[in-house]
């Protein structure tokens, strides 16, 4: 799988999530965390394949940490908890919580989700790998049950949950039976409590029993089978257990596994490929409001302002905008309408022994031939998507906007007309979402640094009239630069989920990407990456054409480009393509070239 796929596939449970849990997946620079609100995975090059373990390893890490700890874990509650804990100097505490805590919500996420158990058992198996390669000679620490004990609950509610896992199966073989036990114990007791701060308590019993010999019995703490030992150091002795034993387990942690699978894989990846340091900040801005890729919503002043822009004209200045150009839209129109006559005029299964008499046939006829009869033929509708995506950067205000806007209206008024399902978006971004990364040393690599600002004008499941106000305001939605590679992609993938068979994607712009670029980075992989979705894209079957607005850069990016000086060569410069993608490659716009192809030529010429 490659990471663009794999990422867009944990975006979408980002978004899910976002609606639900207020919890977002994201992926940015180059490193692996996680907050209260946020789990982050490294960016990689869009192109770069991931093998199949990292996929998973990938997968279980977000299912662990974005669906089991953000939905069930009291997340306020640990901080409460580690901070008590160091001030009592019980320094086991946030050790045993974070173990029991894993034991108790992973089974939650199977019996939500029955098909992240493979992908849990892939993380937990690279986990418990790296454990036995950082830890495996250790014989002292394999031997220390302080040391021990909440790793290996870890790996006891793993194993009582039935993982499969080759390393976790290594590790419990390596491990003292009688240390075994009793962690076994605490899992089977973790897994029964009901919320964060039962965990907290159970964990206050583990710690007295393994770390301040103040082992209770059945009766007084309902702990029964808990494994007898001999007194181990006080309260007070605990620190010095801190610095020698407790803290000798450096807990292999999913994250640091996921950091280092990231690292290798890009340490592999060819240094020249095109790679965007973050997508967390991209924002979708339509009509009714704002959020970003990640799911989050958005509402600060700068995503407050692109809503503003997109609804700053009415359903009025589009008429407006329809009525200076109705002649171009009538013309486009009516030779749309002749082609798809002909095209029913076509649908005519001749040659037959039954069926309607073929006037054109009677010679043969009155010569003995029976094969003189037709039927009607099926003929197949449009069955075609239209997305169209307007470069809004700087370079584009002024009349290079308006002309692309007056050219959007009049292909939705014709679109529509002939009832061709369409899109309208629009690409561009300000800097000022990530203006900080700049002078960062952190965006050192990356090839796009800016977040892309996306505008929806009008979507594929909503009629035309009310969109009408939002395609008027497309020339006032201009901001400042552009990175084209990742808004074609974006506006692709939106195409490709749509079921006809006939995608169209129609790109208005008027020359190169230009973004910011992060240190010691050349601005060429920005170039080429348009090139390589353009090409990606027309693989997958998209017809993608580059429509130059009064310049001809647009050669080097689209094999299938046109140059747009002024609204009024629509008809000839676009609907040549416009046709022969609805009505096929047989035909023409000229209208001579429709009348000798129309077997009902007597119809008068528009």
């Amino acid at each position: 799988m490659k990471f663009d796929e794999f990422r867009d596939e944990a975006e979408g449970t980002s978004r899910t999530l976002g609606r639900n849990f207020e919890v977002c997946v994201t992926f940015e620079g180059a490193s692996a965390y996680t907050t209260k609100t946020r789990v982050n995975l490294p960016m990689l090059p869009d192109d770069v394949e991931l093998d199949t373990e990292m996929v998973r390893v990938a997968r279980g890490y977000i299912d662990h940490e974005a669906i089991g700890h953000q939905r069930h874990t009291t997340l306020d509650a640990l901080g409460k908890i580690f901070k008590e804990s160091e001030k009592s100097g019980r320094y086991a505490i946030p050790k045993l919580v974070n173990a029991m805590e894993d034991v108790r919500i992973e089974p939650k996420v199977i019996h939500e989700y029955p098909g992240a158990r493979k992908n849990l058992e892939a993380t937990v198996d690279a986990v418990c790998r790296e454990f036995l390669r950082e830890y495996g000679s250790d014989d002292e620490l394999w031997e220390s049950r302080e040391a021990m004990v909440p790793v290996v609950i870890t790996w006891a509610g793993r194993k009582l949950n039935n993982y499969g896992s080759e390393h976790l199966d290594k590790c419990i073989e390596k491990i003292d039976p009688m240390i075994y036990l009793e962690a076994e114990q605490w899992a089977r007791e973790a897994m029964e409590c009901l919320d964060t701060w039962a965990v907290y308590e159970l964990a206050k019993k583990a710690d007295a029993a393994i770390y301040s010999g103040r082992e209770k019995s059945q009766s007084e703490e309902g702990s029964a089978g808990l494994v007898s030992v001999a007194r181990l150091p006080s309260v007070g002795e605990v620190s010095r257990v801190k610095d020698e034993r407790i803290h000798d387990i450096k807990d292999v942690d999913p994250t640091v596994v996921i950091q280092r699978l990231f690292d290798k894989t890009i340490e592999g990846a060819r240094n020249e490929g095109f790679r965007s340091y973050s997508t967390a900040r991209d924002v979708v801005v339509t009509r009714h409001g704002a959020h970003f890729l990640s799911g989050a919503k958005g509402g600060d002043p700068v995503t407050q302002k692109y809503v503003e822009k997109i609804n700053s004209h009415t359903s009025e200045h589009y008429r407006r905008l329809v009525q200076g150009q109705r002649g171009v839209i009538s013309t486009m129109r009516r030779k749309l309408e002749r082609g798809l006559a002909d095209k029913v005029a076509r649908g005519r299964d001749v040659g037959k022994e039954f069926g309607a008499l073929d006037t054109r046939r009677l010679v043969q006829g009155y010569s003995g031939n029976p094969n003189v009869y037709w039927r009607p033929e099926d003929v197949p509708d449009l069955d075609t998507a239209v997305e169209m995506l307007v470069d809004l950067s700087g370079s584009m205000s002024g009349r290079k906007v308006v002309t692309a806007m007056q050219s959007v209206v009049c292909l939705s008024e014709v679109l529509n007309a002939i009832n061709v399902p369409f899109e309208v978006t629009g690409f561009s971004n300000d800097g000022k979402l990530n203006q900080w990364l700049r002078t960062d040393r952190e965006a050192s690599g990356f090839h796009r640094i800016d977040n892309e600002t996306y505008f929806v004008f009008k979507d594929f499941k909503e009629a035309l009239r009310p969109a009408m106000g939002s395609l008027a305001s497309i020339a006032s939605c201009v901001i400042r630069n552009n990175c084209d590679g990742v808004s074609v992609n974006w506006a692709g993938k939106r195409l490709l989920k749509r079921h006809e068979s006939k995608k169209v994607l129609f790109v208005l712009c008027d020359g190169n990407p230009a973004c910011e670029i992060g240190q010691n980075c050349k601005p060429g992989p920005v170039y080429q990456h348009v090139v390589d979705v353009v090409c990606s894209l027309i693989d997958q079957g998209v017809r993608v054409v580059g429509i130059g607005i009064k310049t001809n850069a647009v050669m080097q990016f689209y094999p299938d480009y046109v140059v747009l000086n002024e609204v009024a060569d629509l008809p000839g410069a676009v609907m040549k393509d416009v046709a022969k993608m609805l009505l096929g490659e047989r035909y023409e716009v000229d209208n001579s070239q429709l009348l000798r192809s129309s077997s009902r030529s007597r119809r008068r010429v528009a």
